[in-house]
């Protein structure tokens, strides 16, 4: 009965904070969510860290931030790790550090955290961490977009228009940039444009 009721202290602490986010007094957000990450709640102590990033309700603190995500990243919550991996990826609050981003990544990508898997996607586009390699961003742009990441989708697409790391396939890429656009991103619609109005100035006749 002492388990319970403590659990159902730490729970109501924690939707106390989402109530008091929700309606921006994030002060007191922070109040409630520290209690209950105090107890081990790691969604609460994702959302600690997350007020320590934005600076809301607190000064902004990366490092806080780092701390707080890295609690509940060690109870294999995906998308602390998936923040701490942009941390180092963007020497946010620590040194940059590519090959520690994609460690972090990885994991949250090994539970199928969709933005993990497209990041990592991007890291091998830029050669960041490892060599540079189309092939292998496209098969992780590839799990990304089985979940609907736009932007991922819109990648595949770049990668067919462009003949990386697969044969270059203009149809293929307007397939790609349509599944984009149609998960809401407006410049998917652009590079179709281009890539038509490309198309045509390649076969248009001479004069």
């Amino acid at each position: 009965m002492i388990l319970n009721a403590q659990s159902s202290q730490v729970a109501d602490w924690l939707k106390r904070g989402q109530d008091a986010f929700k309606v921006g007094k994030y002060t007191q957000a922070l109040k409630f969510y520290k209690r209950s990450a105090a107890e081990g709640n790691q969604e609460a102590e994702f959302s600690v860290g997350l007020l320590y990033c934005t600076g809301q309700g607190a000064a902004q603190d990366y490092l806080k931030a780092m701390k707080w995500w890295r609690k509940a990243a060690d109870q294999g919550m995906a998308k602390a790790q998936f923040n701490i991996g942009v941390l180092y990826d963007k020497g946010l609050g620590v040194p940059e550090d590519s090959q520690e981003a994609l460690e972090w990544y990885q994991k949250a990508a090994g539970q199928g955290y969709a933005d993990a898997q497209y990041n990592i996607g991007i890291l091998y586009v830029y050669g960041k961490s490892m060599p540079l390699d189309f092939k292998e961003a496209m098969d992780w742009f590839v799990k990304a977009a089985a979940q609907g990441h736009a932007e991922a989708e819109y990648n595949i697409a770049a990668l067919y228009a462009k003949g990386y790391g697969v044969p270059e396939d203009h149809l293929e890429a307007i397939k790609w940039f349509l599944k984009s656009a149609a998960h809401g991103n407006t410049e998917a619609t652009k590079a179709i444009d281009l890539l038509k109005q490309e198309d045509t100035e390649k076969t248009a006749v001479p004069k």
